[in-house]
């Protein structure tokens, strides 16, 4: 008898450690070159913006986070995919997605944290990085083609070719982006997609392209309706309906 009560003791111990770390979202690492940087920072994006949560030390170039939903609110925002910026100062910064009860393992360089960036755990996190990287390969070889229209900025044939190349570079990475939200219809990474862009350069303006903006929208509400990132889209597509309607009324 007193066995099977250790037993079920035991075992009411071990559901209780697994519904808390349903609760939690482990950021773990190793960063290279982190002299300059002893603390790692965690924010959660929200609908009103960064909210720094806590920070993190890197000893030895390791770092270990526990992220815990201590509230009713929190726990529920975080049972499904949510918005984070990791960083080491504003500039050396990176965003992912995570939800409760995931372990994202991460690797980086803090020379170039958003660059070099490495990460494994989960799916939407996977999507994210590939975003970071396919923008990364844009913003390198855009920086290209500025340095050479610059050098040759008296040169009009020359500017003309750079120009050329710059449109064909946007093209390509705009069509990226629409065929990562194609095969990834389930991920909230969708939306990163949507609305990423560089500098003053914007891939989809949200007016010249609500229909895919309402197609993300209804594949993602099946899955997350309660999501506030979903609901905010929502709220976009109703903003951006009700302007063209009325631009067509003053027509």
């Amino acid at each position: 008898m007193y066995y099977r009560f250790l037993f079920l003791l035991l075992f009411s111990f071990s559901l209780i450690g697994c519904r808390q770390t349903k609760q939690e979202i482990v950021f773990r690492g190793n960063i290279t070159h982190y002299s300059n940087h002893k603390w790692l920072y965690i924010s959660e994006l929200t609908l009103d913006g960064f909210t720094l949560f806590d920070s993190t030390e890197i000893k030895n170039g390791e770092f270990n986070f526990t992220l815990k939903s201590t509230d009713e609110i929190s726990r529920q925002r975080r049972s499904t995919p949510t918005f984070f910026q990791l960083s080491l100062q504003p500039n050396q910064a990176f965003t992912t997605l995570a939800k409760n009860g995931e372990v994202l393992e991460i690797e980086a360089d803090a020379r170039n944290m958003a660059k070099s960036y490495n990460i494994k755990g989960a799916e939407d996190a996977r999507l994210m990085h590939r975003l970071d990287k396919q923008l990364a390969l844009f913003i390198d070889s855009t920086d290209i083609l500025t340095s050479i229209y610059q050098s040759e900025i008296e040169n009009d044939s020359v500017r003309g070719l750079v120009e050329k190349a710059y449109n064909q570079l946007v093209y390509n990475h705009t069509t990226f982006l629409k065929d990562f939200i194609a095969e990834n219809p389930t991920s909230i990474a969708t939306i990163a997609a949507f609305y990423q862009r560089y500098n003053r350069k914007i891939f989809f303006i949200e007016d010249e392209n609500l229909p895919l903006l309402e197609q993300i929208y209804q594949q993602l509400v099946i899955i997350y309706p309660h999501n506030e990132n979903i609901k905010w889209i929502n709220n976009r597509i109703e903003m951006i309906k009700f302007k063209l309607a009325q631009e067509n009324e003053n027509k």
